[in-house]
């Protein structure tokens, strides 16, 4: 996986082994869109079809690889949520925000526009702030992230549908 940054905007480029991205390839986040609707109309969970999908052995799902796709549902899950529980956002939604936007490499457009299927509103600019600011601080480390996601659990927030 090589990175490299950009000089004329503070957004990390990140180029995965397939050399897929969501700006050269506007079909997958038609695809990925497509399913988080059919998801929301099917009245099934998240977090339903991300256990579903990490349990899967096949290594693709309508082009989308299933570990890549496991891991932007956990990502989404966790946005949901949280935003469902607290305002503002949290440093488990934050990463989670980030982990979509430069590690899977989705379009704010794309994010916002699912979030806004569970009813979740923020905007492509609050979504990219999100971005460069858990970006210019380095990866939150991994134990507070599972602690806010335990604690979140704990308290019985059940996921969108």
């Amino acid at each position: 996986m090589s990175r490299t940054h950009t000089h004329t905007r503070n957004i990390e480029i990140v180029e995965a082994g397939n050399g897929r991205n969501a700006i050269d390839e506007p079909k997958f986040d038609k695809t990925l869109h497509a399913f988080f609707e059919a998801l929301v109309k099917s009245g099934y969970s998240v977090n339903y079809a991300r256990k579903h999908f990490s349990a899967k052995p096949a290594n693709d799902f309508k082009g989308l690889p299933t570990k890549e796709l496991a891991a932007i549902l956990d990502n989404f899950d966790t946005i949901i949520i949280t935003k469902k529980k607290y305002r503002c956002g949290t440093v488990a939604s934050n990463n989670a925000i980030y982990q979509l936007h430069q590690n899977h490499q989705l379009s704010p457009t794309l994010i916002r526009n699912i979030l806004e299927l569970f009813e979740i509103i923020i905007s492509e600019r609050k979504i990219i702030e999100i971005s460069d600011k858990v970006m210019r601080q380095g990866i939150i480390p991994s134990w507070i992230y599972r602690a806010e996601k335990y604690i979140i659990k704990l308290s019985g927030v059940e996921n969108g549908q």
